[in-house]
């Protein structure tokens, strides 16, 4: 089954919460059905929308995961109640009391062996808050338990302690490396998993691009052979992803491709990110609703010198969707270095429209 056939079948099971496309896709946090309709019509969610549906359901994630040959056995392990998870998303804030030492009622409430795994996704919830050094404590006290849910989920717990590490507020890339080189190798958990290969890409890319105290450095001095490794990983990821999930890979490897080119020729050559866009398109179908994708095909765009056209695409978002403070500031963050290393005219005409947005917007 895919991910859409999965969707199709819970909004079936769970249809006093699902009600219709249009009240489901607000819960979610969308003004446009879009998204719902084109999972309905066989458009797999990506891994941020698996999670707040399986939330919104009240079902671990873990629901994604696990390979099932019909609709029948789906539908009898959902009714088995495996999926459950153990305690509501309200609960798992007071979990902060325990991390500082407090007893809380949820706590006291479950079983030894459930602690964990409590623990876990109040971890993930830290994280979506962009909480990072707080849950890496939270992954600690789990790592610390003597329990077996951290042997039995030891590749979950290592892959959320890799992002995390990774984080902009952390920047333990060498740590990151080496737990996601373990999963890496470990059973072939990258190909359950590609997400793997991006986030080793992405930490040779930042070891690439900057040095031992964290500063970006100039052109000259960048480790092009981490630059490439990063470069080659990034093409796996998009080999190995979702449709839906294949444009975050595809846009990191146009920039590292810029970049590469700007260091050896002084120019970009543009012919293979064309075919890249082209063959991209035939797969991606972008959420209007989505910053990240919407974003991330303007970047794209720009990246292929279609400036006029990359605005367009985002002043269209900005008049017909809100967008996060966050989500600009981590677009002109990349944007930043990017133009920072290469120069190039079309990112910083970006760059400063998306400044100026930031600005007139008052977010």
């Amino acid at each position: 089954m895919t991910h859409s056939d999965k969707f199709v079948e819970l909004i079936k099971i769970y249809s006093d919460i699902f009600v219709d496309a249009e009240s489901f896709s607000r819960k979610l946090g969308y003004k446009r059905p879009t998204s719902v309709w084109n999972w309905i019509d066989g458009s797999n969610p990506n891994s941020k929308n698996r999670a707040k549906i399986a939330d919104f359901f009240n079902l671990k994630t873990d629901i994604w995961i696990e390979e099932f040959i019909s609709t029948k056995s789906f539908k009898k392990r959902i009714e088995s109640g495996e999926f459950n998870i153990l305690s509501k998303k309200d609960n798992l804030e007071n979990i902060d009391q325990y991390i500082y030492g407090e007893k809380i009622e949820m706590l006291d409430n479950l079983e030894d062996k459930d602690e964990p795994l409590a623990l876990f996704h109040y971890a993930k919830e830290l994280k979506s808050k962009n909480r990072a050094k707080e849950a890496l404590e939270v992954i600690k006290k789990i790592e610390e338990s003597n329990s077996s849910y951290k042997y039995n989920n030891h590749n979950q717990i290592a892959h959320l302690k890799a992002i995390l590490l990774s984080h902009d507020t952390v920047q333990e890339w060498d740590r990151a490396l080496d737990i996601l080189k373990k999963l890496y190798s470990s059973a072939k958990y990258h190909l359950q998993e590609p997400e793997i290969v991006t986030l080793i890409a992405s930490n040779y890319k930042r070891k690439a691009l900057y040095d031992s105290q964290k500063e970006l450095k100039s052109i000259e001095k960048i480790d092009v052979n981490l630059l490439v490794q990063a470069y080659s990983l990034y093409k796996e990821g998009y080999r190995l992803k979702d449709s839906q999930q294949k444009y975050y890979d595809a846009v990191n490897y146009a920039y590292i491709h810029n970049i590469i080119d700007t260091i050896e020729y002084e120019y970009a050559e543009k012919e293979e990110l064309k075919k890249l866009y082209k063959e991209l398109h035939t797969v991606w179908r972008i959420d209007v609703n989505s910053w990240w994708e919407v974003s991330s095909n303007a970047e794209f765009l720009m990246l292929l010198g279609d400036i006029d056209l990359a605005i367009s695409k985002i002043n269209y978002f900005l008049d017909t969707t809100s967008v996060d403070k966050f989500e600009i500031e981590t677009s002109l963050r990349q944007l930043k270095i990017y133009t920072h290393l290469t120069k190039d005219k079309n990112g910083i005409k970006l760059y400063n429209h998306l400044k100026e947005a930031l600005n007139y917007l008052k977010i």
